[in-house]
Order: C-alpha cells, then structure tokens, then sequence
C-alpha cells in the first residue's frame, strides 16, 4: 500500500494499492519462457491461464509497481 501523490490528478493523498489494467503495450512484452509463469498463474486462478495472458499481467504488475510507488525490478542477464 502506497500514498498517492498530493498533486496527483487521480486520488490526491489517498492510500492504494498498486494496481490497474493490462494495456496494449503489455501485451506486446515476450518473455523468453512463460511456462513457468503460466504454471504458476495457473496454479492460482479458477481457470487456466494463457500464456499470453500470463505475461501481459506479469508486465501490467512489474509497469504499475513502477508507476504507482516508484519500485523498479530489474535485474541484468546474470541475474
């Protein structure tokens, strides 16, 4: 859970949880190997998931993290 920006345009002040909507552009994301996100996903949900659908919401998570609380997860090839 986060404050939101005093000046923010949306919910000024508020306390949230980051959070939003998968966009275009997370659906264009490729992942070397969703197979283990998918399983995991998968694993979770009532239905199966995708893999497409798998990582777009893992890149829609990883993008509003960024935005909304300014957590940035990287990490180089090794590791």
């Amino acid at each position: 859970m986060v404050r939101r920006h005093a000046r923010s345009p949306v919910a000024p002040s508020a306390y949230v949880f980051p959070g939003g909507t998968v966009r275009a552009d997370d659906l264009e994301a490729a992942l070397l190997d969703a197979r283990p996100l998918v399983a995991a996903l998968s694993a979770r949900s009532d239905v199966p998931v995708e893999s497409a659908a798998a990582a777009a919401f893992y890149v829609c998570a990883l993008r509003e993290l960024f935005e909304e609380a300014g957590v940035l997860l990287v990490r180089d090839d090794s590791g």
